[in-house]
């Protein structure tokens, strides 16, 4: 069983600008779920969030808001973990690089079924 913890209260909402096709959408919502530690992230849907966890605590460190607008999906906000406990990030531009880089690089680059 994965455990996960809810995005604590302590947290901060960064500018993230993005939209999605509704294949992409659908690839996004299925997620992705860690296979070793060097995964290190455990992403879920349950509309309208996309929520990121790390794999080896449980601890919830983005969410990502997903709204329909017309034929596209957009991000209409995005929360951070500021729980020094939790999570050490603490510049804006790098997490939302991050961030994009978790979306485009593990969720969208994905194959549309296994090989």
């Amino acid at each position: 069983m994965i455990k996960r913890h809810p995005l604590p209260r302590l947290r901060v909402q960064i500018p993230f600008e993005r939209s999605f096709t509704q294949q992409e959408f659908l690839r996004l919502s299925r997620g992705f779920v860690a296979q070793s530690m060097e995964d290190r992230w455990h992403v879920f849907f349950k509309d309208p969030w996309l929520t990121f966890v790390r794999s080896w605590s449980g601890f919830c460190i983005y969410k990502v808001r997903i709204e329909k607008n017309g034929l596209e999906h957009k991000v209409t906000k995005v929360l951070i973990n500021r729980d020094r406990r939790q999570y050490g990030g603490d510049d804006t531009r790098e997490e939302a690089k991050l961030l994009s880089f978790l979306i485009e690089g593990m969720l969208l680059a994905a194959p549309e079924s296994p090989p």
